[in-house]
């Protein structure tokens, strides 16, 4: 086997049907069904690893992994779709209208039913993925991850050597920042360290939200403000231009770094500020114990903190809007087993499934599970590098350490509110993925009813929408004092002229006549 060129594994398969839940025995009386499974960045041994040799015990299968760098991933998954390679899964995809339309993927309608696939068929069918349909069939499982655990960062010692508390307000925001930045008498040290390019749509979210915007982690050219029925697009909002005229605000008094515009690295970025000691405040990904750990390597003394949810005077706080998702998992044209590739998505989505990929194996891995996710390690016997199983992720779902327990509820929405992280026992006491999870639910997840509604025939007007808010927010933040009325009329001038009328319009008719 040549490991050398696309890192193909052979491992091996998966039965017929799934018990309802998810849950697989070894039940084909024809022996395991070969299955190849596509999925990026394996770097595992997988012939002589233990959990997948289990994964083939309990769901019947005969896999034949294949993979290649994520530097490739998408170059490889179109090369495998456009040739029709003999792949039975392949996860990460995006651009599924087109493989529908050429032909290259099955609809997986077929081959679910609520009681025998109740993750399958409770996610495309839900109110919040169903407008990802095409022609009223699901073609791709969308992969969400568990939650979104990123939060702002706050350096606790220089609050406290301050004498002030976390902010509450806008008001308070400003002095806490300001006192972060007189505290270095170099003068190179900022308040409150920001990105920019695209990933304004995300450093902004704390105080797009303090001011009553809901906004997004990802997409905001469908987020809307949706009133009586009536969308309004966040980039007009009155709400959006006093948050904007507030980080303005920030910037001029050097309580933003100015060099934020090029800053497209978020590592960089980090790097640079808030693990340097040179900013007193940072958007920062999960987990936070690993950067609040490398800022005690070069300060000792350092604490840190979260900022909590807050509210500018005369707004009210709003969470960001609508979910994650890190593209999908589709079953090929070129399957000959389509059902068996649908079972062993859905098992691997079960709770046998979910706590075998991240915790590894029972009576080898773990001793217990609790009901709340928490499991007793056998540390002795966990020889892998990670917390969790290489794994646990892109095998039908995002960055997800836990259980959707979608057999549970009647919706997916539902269940995946309540949906369980699961922690080493011996983490319980400390911040884990459980806590980041829960802070992160308190900054995201209101709903966004047309997050996934698609008009492909409209990707042009899409992308200009989307360039002319990353360019339009980055001009008023950095506008110089004086000018940010200008910057805001310029800003507002452009969505007309790239076309935001029309595409608030096809929104609203889609509202109108499927959601109202």
């Amino acid at each position: 086997m040549n490991k050398l060129m696309s890192m193909t594994f052979a491992v091996f398969g998966l039965a017929g049907a799934l018990f309802a839940g998810g849950g697989a025995e070894n039940s084909s009386a024809a022996g395991p069904v070969p299955i190849t499974f596509y999925r990026g960045g394996i770097s595992l041994d997988w012939e002589n690893d233990p959990i997948v040799r289990e994964l083939e015990k309990k769901a019947n299968v005969d896999l034949t992994f294949v993979t290649a760098p994520w530097s490739e991933n998408g170059a490889k998954i179109n090369l495998m779709l456009s040739t029709g390679e003999a792949v039975d899964i392949i996860t990460t995809v995006g651009n599924i209208p087109k493989w529908r339309q050429e032909g290259a993927i099955v609809a997986l309608d077929d081959y679910i039913a609520v009681d025998t696939h109740p993750y399958i068929y409770k996610i495309v069918n839900s109110q919040t993925f169903s407008p990802m349909k095409i022609d009223g069939k699901a073609w791709a499982i969308p992969q969400p991850p568990l939650g979104v655990a990123w939060g702002t960062m706050v350096r606790k010692d220089w609050l406290d050597a301050a004498g002030l508390d976390l902010p509450t307000d806008e008001k308070e925001l400003y002095e806490v920042l300001k006192a972060f930045v007189e505290m270095d008498s170099t003068g190179t040290t900022t308040g409150f360290q920001f990105e920019g390019s695209n990933q304004i749509r995300r450093t902004t979210i704390p105080i797009m939200a303090m001011f009553g915007v809901p906004s997004s982690f990802w997409d905001q050219h469908v987020n809307f403000d949706i009133r009586d029925g009536k969308l309004t697009h966040i980039a007009v909002m009155d709400n959006t231009k006093a948050a904007l005229e507030y980080m303005n605000m920030l910037y001029n008094e050097g309580l933003i770094n100015h060099d934020f515009p090029s800053m497209n690295s978020f590592p960089k970025l980090t790097e640079k500020y808030l693990l340097s000691g040179k900013a007193g405040m940072g958007w920062v990904i999960a987990p936070f114990t690993s950067q609040a750990a490398q800022l005690k390597k070069s300060f000792p003394d350092s604490e840190v903190t979260l900022l909590m949810p807050l509210a500018a005077e005369g707004y009210e706080f709003r969470r960001a809007q609508g979910i994650m998702m890190q593209g999908t998992a589709v079953v090929t044209s070129a399957s000959k087993a389509p059902q068996a590739a649908v079972d062993l998505l859905e098992f691997l989505n079960s709770l046998e499934g979910r706590k075998l990929m991240v915790a590894g194996i029972e009576g080898v891995h773990w001793r217990s599970f609790s009901e709340d996710g928490y499991f007793d390690r056998i540390e002795e016997n966990w020889n892998y590098s990670g917390l969790y199983y290489d794994l646990n992720f892109y095998l039908g779902q995002g960055n997800s350490e836990g259980y959707v327990p979608a057999a549970d509820y009647a919706t997916f929405e539902e269940a995946y509110a309540n949906s369980i992280p699961f922690v080493p026992l011996r983490m319980k006491d400390e911040v884990n993925v459980k806590t980041e999870y829960e802070h992160g639910k308190l900054w995201f997840g209101d709903p966004n009813p047309v997050q996934f509604v698609q008009f492909p025939e409209e990707n042009d007007l899409k992308n200009a929408i989307s360039q002319a808010i990353v360019e339009g927010w980055t001009k008023c933040i950095a506008a110089k004092p004086g000018e940010f009325e200008a910057a805001w009329e310029a800003h507002q001038t452009e969505l007309r002229r790239v076309g935001l009328e029309r595409w608030v319009k096809l929104y609203q008719d889609y509202y109108d006549n499927n959601i109202k």
